[in-house]
């Protein structure tokens, strides 16, 4: 994940923390100051526990970071999951959609920079962002995002179906048309 990470944002320090799958970004404006960092780390399992996000919690706080992101296939337990979930302020998002996620939160980070306001006028905006992408509504609106994404690969999966059964009758009706022509042009010969 870190060298498409890094491929993704080569202006932005991009670095692993030394343990598989952690990685850090820190997020640069255009005179190459840090204006954002964020934390993201990588799970392989197939059910998380509360350990996991305290150990992003953790990670989080020592990183410094704004926003900790932990990218998942893993379920948790009863609760329900289509594609984005905050969980005492971390961020869970299915690998599938990390690194537009990613892009999204330093574009609105890097847009907030260049805004001509002062420098705490810009801290209280990068403060309404995170406690906005950290809110319920955020939550809410990236799932349905999610369920109408799951619907629309759906729909695209029936519709390859449909055209390869279409595909297979057509098929079966050219064989059938040049057997019942050969049969015609044979009972004319006879």
């Amino acid at each position: 994940m870190c060298d498409i990470l890094k491929k993704e944002f080569p202006n932005d320090e991009v670095e692993p923390t030394g343990k598989k799958g952690d990685i850090i970004i820190h997020v640069k404006a255009k005179n190459r100051e840090i204006i954002g960092v964020i934390l993201v780390e990588c799970k392989r399992v197939d059910k998380h526990s509360s350990a996991h996000i305290d150990e992003v919690k953790r990670h989080k706080i020592n990183a410094k970071a704004n926003v900790g992101i932990l990218v998942t296939n893993g379920d948790f337990g009863k609760t329900r999951m289509d594609g984005f979930k905050n969980v005492d302020d971390i961020l869970i998002i299915r690998p599938f959609s990390a690194v537009d996620f990613i892009r999204h939160i330093r574009n609105n980070l890097i847009e907030i920079d260049s805004l001509k306001m002062t420098k705490e006028e810009k801290n209280q905006e990068m403060t309404k962002l995170w406690n906005f992408i950290h809110s319920t509504e955020f939550e809410s609106q990236m799932n349905s995002i999610f369920r109408e994404i799951t619907r629309i690969q759906e729909l695209d999966t029936r519709e390859l179906y449909l055209i390869e059964k279409r595909k297979q009758i057509e098929d079966n009706l050219l064989k059938a048309h040049k057997l019942i022509s050969e049969g015609i042009q044979n009972s004319k010969k006879k």
